[in-house]
């Protein structure tokens, strides 16, 4: 089956991945959601470090 054989009507891509990007910077890319995700990584960064600290202690 190919694209010529669908009788759907064909949807405008660009509109729909603007659109998505939008939505995306609205709702995702908040201050704060940006602000928990590096409280996030920065506990996991010092969890790694401590983590490998413990590691190379005689």
């Amino acid at each position: 089956m190919s694209w010529s054989d669908c009788d759907a009507p064909s949807l405008n891509a660009q509109y729909f991945e603007e659109m998505g990007a939008v939505k995306v910077r609205e709702n995702l890319l908040t201050d704060s959601n940006i602000q928990e995700s590096v409280r996030l990584v920065d506990e996991e960064m010092d969890s790694i470090a401590r983590e490998q600290r413990r590691r190379l202690r005689p």
